[in-house]
């Protein structure tokens, strides 16, 4: 009968004490960068329901009908694209209920509403309109 060789003795605690080790530390320094606040939380967008809408072929909608309210300047309307907010009226907060009009001066292809926040900008609602 042959006999294990000696020199294979301790190997396989020694490295279960390297993985345990490794494994506290990664499990320590996780813990201390969330407790920390080293981890970065982006700000949350808000949660409503907004309509888009095309009515008689030349005005366009947008009612805010629940959730949220955005106030003047955390929201921007965008029309192709371009930030079209001032064109739509009234300027006001959006407010469940808050209807805001814009009468169309020629082709509209999608029109979108995107929360700005820490300069970050959310799409909150977005409509193709195809308008030609």
């Amino acid at each position: 009968m042959l006999s294990p060789s000696k020199s294979d003795d301790g190997v396989s605690p020694v490295i279960a004490m390297i993985l345990i080790v490794g494994l506290t530390v990664g499990l320590i320094a996780i813990s201390l960068a969330v407790i920390m606040g080293l981890t970065a939380v982006p700000n949350a967008a808000p949660v409503l329901g907004l309509s888009i809408e095309l009515v008689e072929d030349k005005y366009i909608y947008i009612s805010h009908l629940n959730g949220a309210v955005l106030p003047l300047g955390s929201y921007a309307i965008l029309v192709d694209d371009k930030d079209k907010t001032s064109d739509f009226h009234p300027k006001v907060d959006l407010t469940p209920g808050t209807r805001l009009k814009w009468e169309c001066d020629g082709a509209v292809g999608d029109v979108s509403v995107v929360y700005k926040s820490g300069g970050d900008t959310t799409l909150l609602a977005q409509k193709h309109i195809g308008k030609t």
